[in-house]
């Protein structure tokens, strides 16, 4: 049984130039990128799009954006909390005759 494939030339280079020039390309572009890490949720990525100019720094959008949402919740709460007792106090008078609390 013969493994090799007769057309085969074992003399030649085994990556061509032109895929070599892709190898040496690539790797420009990897060194050209940097791992960074969120402080908050301690995740190592490229391109987090990090707030590096505002406090807190070297926080990623993604905590940003979930922070955002809790912030949104809670201020929704409050509003409705609000809300009910803006109602309750401006409650109608009780009418004569009726028992007040």
């Amino acid at each position: 049984m013969d493994l090799l494939d007769p057309d085969l030339d074992l003399e030649a280079p085994a990556v061509s130039d032109e895929d070599w020039q892709r190898v040496v390309n690539f790797n420009k572009a990897l060194d050209a990128e940097q791992i960074q890490l969120c402080a908050r949720c301690k995740v190592r990525w490229f391109n987090m799009r990090l707030r590096e100019n505002a406090a807190p720094e070297n926080i990623g959008m993604r905590v940003v954006f979930w922070d955002g949402q809790i912030v949104q919740k809670i201020f929704r709460r409050r509003a409705a909390a609000a809300d009910a007792i803006i109602a309750a106090v401006r409650a109608p008078p009780v009418p004569e005759g009726l028992p007040s609390q």
